[in-house]
């Protein structure tokens, strides 16, 4: 079983890679974005536990 950082790690890797694929950069809106989805989902990862 993955930890919810190796899971986000993983996440963050793909959509990094899939982004580099596609030719787009990742830019600083989305990155802002997935980190506060990140936070939002660690928070509701450390209530649940």
């Amino acid at each position: 079983m993955l930890t919810f950082d190796e899971g986000a790690d993983i996440l963050h890797n793909v959509v990094m890679a899939s982004s580099k694929l596609n030719g787009n950069n990742f830019s600083a809106y989305h990155w802002f974005a997935f980190n506060n989805l990140n936070q939002v989902l660690h928070s509701v990862y450390l209530t649940l536990r």
